[in-house]
């Protein structure tokens, strides 16, 4: 039997590089289910200055899954601090910007760890809710995160003119 142990750990900005093929696998999927929004870039998301501001700020963190040294997938998750609207509830919130994984490594758990790792550190500070935007077209993304309990509560719809 192969050795399957994945190692999740905080990412840093010198890791980016070694992550660089989950990015651009992931991002791939993006521009081909939806071209009309997504074009072909050298700088797909996450990109390095997303990653240096989150770390180097202090606002986020980037969680890696590794398996014998080589990124498989990877988490991006944002503090947010409360809204100061009058009308809207003040509590800290945290975004998962990114999520990513490399299709070989898809079904095995990996990316329901790296989502508790994003959870654990967001109520670590103070975060109450954690949100996230997942594209209509991906339904293999939305059965997933449905897996681990999110629901929607908010729609964004377009017409192109």
């Amino acid at each position: 039997m192969p050795d399957i142990s994945v190692t999740i750990r905080l990412g840093a900005v010198a890791d980016y590089p070694r992550a660089h093929s989950v990015i651009t696998e992931t991002f791939s999927f993006h521009q081909q289910a939806a071209p009309t929004f997504f074009h072909e870039s050298d700088s797909p998301p996450p990109t390095l200055a997303t990653i240096e501001s989150l770390l180097e700020e202090n606002t986020g963190a980037w969680f890696l899954a590794e398996h014998q040294g080589e990124v498989i997938g990877f988490v991006t998750v944002q503090l947010r601090p409360p809204a100061q609207e009058p009308y809207l509830v003040p509590e800290t919130r945290a975004l998962v910007q990114n999520l990513g994984m490399l299709s070989a490594w898809r079904g095995q758990g990996i990316g329901r760890t790296l989502m508790e790792a994003a959870e654990a550190w967001a109520r670590q500070r103070g975060a109450t809710r954690l949100v996230l935007n997942v594209w209509e077209f991906n339904t293999g993304a939305l059965s997933f995160y449905e897996s681990l309990g999110y629901s929607g509560f908010s729609r964004n719809m377009w017409k192109a003119l």
